[in-house]
């Protein structure tokens, strides 16, 4: 007996009604502030999904006193797949990550990306950028 799919063997996921989806936050000036999410991105049902690239940057815009951990996160699933932390404080100091095809996200999982701060003063510029591919499940 022979077992097989109705209409032949199935696609691979790029040929699956591939939707390319770019989430991005760049903004300067950015005062002192706990971990916070900036752009959340949820696969639709129906859907899988795969991060294809992620660039975190976070850069020191004028000095604080004292300083404190700042930095970028990106997170996918429920948990933390990369960051770009730095305890610098010289104004033009930063600290970069770059991150090539992760793994698949499911339906209903998210991936995000959030900035934090803490030092008492001086200001940051968060470049974060994540391009996710999305199919047909």
């Amino acid at each position: 007996m022979r077992v097989g799919f109705p209409g032949g063997p199935r696609l691979e996921w790029y040929d699956r009604n591939p939707q390319l989806t770019r989430l991005a936050y760049n903004v300067g000036a950015v005062a002192p502030h706990a971990a916070t999410t900036r752009v959340t991105y949820t696969v639709p049902s129906g859907k899988k999904a795969i991060v294809t690239t992620v660039s975190l940057q976070v850069l020191r815009e004028s000095a604080a006193a004292p300083v404190g951990l700042s930095g970028c996160l990106f997170g996918q699933a429920g948990g933390t797949s990369g960051t770009a932390y730095m305890l610098k404080n010289n104004v033009g100091d930063s600290q970069t990550l770059y991150l090539g095809t992760t793994a698949l996200v499911a339906a209903g999982e998210d991936v995000t990306i959030s900035s934090v701060d803490l030092s008492t003063g001086g200001t940051h510029r968060f470049s974060m950028f994540v391009s996710v591919v999305e199919f047909n499940a």
